[in-house]
């Protein structure tokens, strides 16, 4: 039983170094799209304004004005599509990283922490912290994502292309919360060498 323990440990924080790189690859990506619809929705505001409403009394020809604004609409729907899959594929490794801990936390109530083919597992070794930070760290990371996937949920909930702080808000939402990315950080950095053979 010791055995498919250790399996699920190693699983589980192979997956979160997996997982961690995917998250800060799509926050990457997601960085032009947000950037090209904070852009867009700023000139849809500009073209859409009140004192711009008769462009045939400035000498631009008529319907000019609705061209834009479709214009416009048709790149926002593009990016917001980019963006929607992003939050998507952020979602599918979340559910990922949720089934491993599942996994992980039915391994461990099947285990006798008491036995002594467990003690190194419970009492953790040199490259190996003991089992009851494994898994409070397991919990910890798996909420991390989930929090931060939450946080981007929210605000693309609420997101409204005519209001910049709505925008703004979207943005943000992506950037790493600072106390939750150094507690990973943390977790990270003592989990490095969990896959090293023969514990």
């Amino acid at each position: 039983m010791e055995k498919e323990f250790e399996k699920f440990i190693l699983g589980y924080y192979l997956h979160l170094f997996k997982i961690d790189e995917k998250w800060k690859d799509l926050s990457k990506t997601a960085e032009r799209p947000l950037n090209s619809l904070k852009n867009q929705s700023e000139q849809l505001r500009l073209v859409s304004n009140k004192l711009l409403k008769d462009t045939t009394d400035i000498g631009y020809p008529e319907g000019l004005r609705e061209k834009l604004i479709f214009k416009i609409n048709v790149g926002i729907e593009d990016e917001l599509s980019i963006i929607l899959e992003i939050i998507n594929q952020m979602n599918n490794a979340n559910q990922e990283l949720k089934s491993k801990l599942k996994k992980l936390e039915n391994a461990r109530s099947k285990i006798d922490p008491n036995s002594v083919e467990m003690k190194d597992i419970v009492f953790g070794t040199p490259l190996r912290p003991r089992m009851d930070l494994l898994m409070e760290w397991a919990l910890d990371s798996n909420d991390y994502y989930d929090k931060s996937y939450s946080r981007i949920r929210k605000c693309m909930k609420a997101l409204d292309c005519q209001d910049e702080e709505s925008i703004d808000n979207l943005i943000k939402s992506f950037e790493p919360d600072k106390k939750g990315r150094a507690n990973m950080d943390r977790i990270l950095g003592f989990t490095q060498f969990i896959a090293v053979k023969n514990l």
